[in-house]
């Protein structure tokens, strides 16, 4: 009985001791939060000249800034917060600052390259691409725009 339970320890020290190795090459990996920060600095999120020429195919109207603020209250605002300021609850989660919908470094971007963007994701921000449909997509855009100047 005694050898058993000696194997048994054994056996999970062992195991344990993968275990912290594989956690160690897994840290050793992961960029930390500055560096993740400082690769967001110098790793410009740019869409392609075709992405940012392509024209938003929706009028702007009442009808689709409400359509876009609903999916942006639903899909956006837990981290672009409410009002857009990046200010979302779950913005201080992340390593690099969440966008300021309203400020001029997003507002002077065509209305494709938000779509791009919306589309496409970029590390913290999923990819909208398959959760939301193009005319979705497009909606959203006209509510960011709608956010100018506030």
């Amino acid at each position: 009985m005694r050898a058993s339970r000696i194997l048994v320890v054994r056996c999970l020290c062992a195991a344990g001791a993968m275990v912290l190795a594989a956690c160690a090459d897994i840290a050793e990996k992961t960029p930390t939060s500055n560096t993740a920060a400082a690769k967001a600095e110098t790793d410009p999120w740019t869409a392609s000249t075709s992405a940012a020429a392509r024209k938003n195919p929706l009028p702007m109207n009442p009808a689709t800034i409400a359509a876009g603020k609903a999916i942006y209250a639903q899909q956006c605002s837990v981290c672009h917060g409410a009002s857009g300021k990046g200010n979302g609850p779950a913005a201080p989660a992340f390593s690099v600052p969440v966008a300021d919908l309203t400020s001029s470094k997003v507002q002077q971007q065509s209305d494709g390259a938000l779509f791009w963007k919306i589309g496409e994701g970029h590390s913290p921000m999923p990819s909208f691409s398959s959760i939301l449909p193009a005319q979705q997509r497009w909606e959203v855009v006209d509510y960011i725009r709608s956010l100018r100047g506030q």
